[in-house]
């Protein structure tokens, strides 16, 4: 099968944007899913416009990737019961503004230092300092 040129790709987007990212290969047409997942250039033009469509500024991130797992968070409204998606690991752990890897469980979240995808260092956890303010 031919690939998808980024020209079809963006005429496309409007149909399937509202899809989770998570779902995208399940729900998306199967060129439009393949073109996301195998084509660096529709991936990354995909994970900008939907920040640009949000009004969130892609740059805060350290590399798409990370924006791309944030987005889900940003786009769909999870009930504090419900499991987290199995392709959902890392989150944004709003309470302390760190990243970090969820437990299934949903009841602790592992602070991570660095990105899994380009190894730039994250913004600290600092739980110590939250309450400590808190307390005050």
């Amino acid at each position: 099968m031919p690939k998808m040129e980024l020209r079809d790709f963006m005429e496309q987007y409007l149909l399937y944007s509202r899809i989770p990212i998570t779902e995208i290969t399940t729900k998306a047409p199967f060129a439009f899913a393949m073109a996301f997942t195998e084509e660096p250039q529709c991936r990354n033009w995909y994970i900008r416009q939907r920040f640009k469509d949000l009004h969130v500024d892609v740059d805060q991130f350290c590399c798409l990737e990370l924006a791309c797992w944030h987005l889900e968070d940003l786009t769909q409204t999870v009930r504090k019961d419900q499991r987290p998606s199995p392709e959902k690991f890392v989150i944004y752990w709003e309470d302390f503004r760190a990243f970090g890897i969820q437990h299934p469980s949903r009841k602790f979240c592992i602070p991570i230092d660095y990105c899994p995808w380009c190894g730039k260092r994250l913004p600290q956890f600092d739980y110590y300092t939250k309450y400590r303010k808190e307390e005050e």
